[in-house]
């Protein structure tokens, strides 16, 4: 009888992931040791070893390089970057460490670059350190390497060279970030964002690619002033049906404020962008008003005429939209029903300061509420307050706004 061997046995490949995670443990754990011996020894053995390096003048560096152990040059890399000692002393050490190269030297160069970022013998390093090591620096994938060599030969510094690489290129700016060994909230990351943002934020590029979430995430680890800097990019590119709302809602919520009653805050704008930005937040308490809208018909109906208003108020309880142009003032309700046309003098001295009223405040009825906001006569204490009254009743409705709103626009007739 043949054995039905698919049955009975079982074919596996093993993959030793347990003693692979061990192996790395052990290494990182003897790595540190490694390095902690070298840092113990610093006290007594650095001092002297700079003193060497000093005396030492620099065509006889390479001789003065063969004598020293390899504890040596792990003392010079752990210690590095010397900011106390001369530039000609610190030029000596970078000729040694490129010497007596090993990967150590790219790899603890790259790392103190995370916390570093203007430290020019550093960034000498690092580009002696690439240079030597080219296809396996840091253990870059070998996509990048072009990437690198471009930023490496930079005249502006590592950085400035990077960031057209990150402005242009297709894969998000996490990804990028981590292929590259540039650790997350270090300087080298902010550094690289920031300079990314204000290189690439006029077009929406970036957002598209790294998505809303995550500009808008990476905006709030900026100081004011560096927010300033790039919102300011950002905004100046752009008309207020371009912006993108977590990155406008950050910046009029949190960051900066209402620009209607902060203006203080967007002084860094011109004129013209900051209109753009007060009539985002027209537009968006336009929205909120008519929020309960099945068919959106009011709000696309009044956007329309966002670049004529001056501002929209919004009471929250009743819902109510106080909507300003330059003459006049039309009166919304949340709930579908009439808008109420007023001169704007008028308006401002008779239905405005209602709001604030005692009665106003205390009222437990919403449609009374209403009511208080709803005027019908023409004239009040020889003011010209109502004009007009129009519902949204019926398939013709907007063509019955669009007569008035011209003729109202154009001048109000008392």
């Amino acid at each position: 009888m043949r054995m039905q061997n698919s049955k009975l046995f079982y074919h596996f490949a093993f993959k030793p992931i347990k003693l692979t995670e061990e192996r790395k443990k052990l290494e990182k754990q003897f790595k540190d040791i490694d390095k902690d011996i070298a840092l113990t020894r610093s006290a007594t053995q650095l001092p002297k070893l700079l003193e060497r390096i000093r005396v030492t003048a620099f065509d006889k560096l390479i001789e003065l390089a063969a004598t020293m152990t390899k504890m040596d040059i792990r003392l010079l890399i752990y210690e590095y970057p010397y900011p106390k000692e001369k530039a000609e002393t610190r030029r000596k050490i970078n000729k040694i460490l490129s010497t007596r190269y090993t990967s150590l030297v790219g790899r603890t160069a790259w790392e103190l670059f995370q916390h570093d970022i203007s430290d020019v013998f550093l960034q000498e390093l690092i580009r002696d350190s690439f240079k030597r090591e080219s296809d396996s620096f840091i253990g870059i994938k070998e996509e990048f390497i072009p990437f690198f060599d471009k930023a490496m030969k930079n005249s502006s510094g590592i950085i400035d060279g990077f960031i057209p690489f990150l402005v242009k290129r297709k894969t998000k700016s996490e990804l990028l970030f981590k292929e590259c060994k540039i650790k997350k909230d270090s300087i080298l990351e902010h550094s690289m964002l920031k300079k990314m943002f204000l290189g690439g934020l006029q077009e929406d590029f970036i957002i598209n690619r790294d998505g809303e979430e995550f500009v808008s995430k990476s905006l709030e680890k900026f100081s004011k002033d560096e927010y300033k800097l790039i919102l300011k990019v950002y905004l100046e590119a752009r008309g207020f049906e371009e912006f993108h709302p977590s990155i406008l809602h950050d910046a009029t919520k949190f960051r900066l404020g209402d620009p209607r009653e902060q203006e203080e805050e967007w002084d860094f704008l011109s004129e013209k962008a900051l209109i753009q930005v007060k009539r985002w937040v027209i537009q968006k308490n336009l929205i909120e008003i008519f929020a309960s809208d099945s068919d959106n018909n009011r709000f696309n109906y009044w956007k329309r005429f966002i670049k004529y208003m001056d501002d929209v108020e919004l009471i929250k309880n009743p819902k109510v939209a106080f909507i300003y142009f330059k003459d006049f003032v039309v009166v919304e309700f949340g709930n579908i029903g009439a808008a109420y046309f007023y001169h704007k003098n008028g308006f401002e001295r008779f239905i405005a300061p209602v709001k604030n009223s005692r009665q106003f405040r205390i009222s437990r009825s919403n449609s009374a509420k209403e009511d208080m906001l709803k005027e019908r006569v023409p004239e009040k204490n020889g003011t010209p307050l109502f004009i007009n009254k129009l519902d949204h009743r019926g398939q013709i409705w907007k063509r019955r706004f669009d007569e008035q709103m011209q003729k109202y626009l154009n001048s109000v007739k008392e």
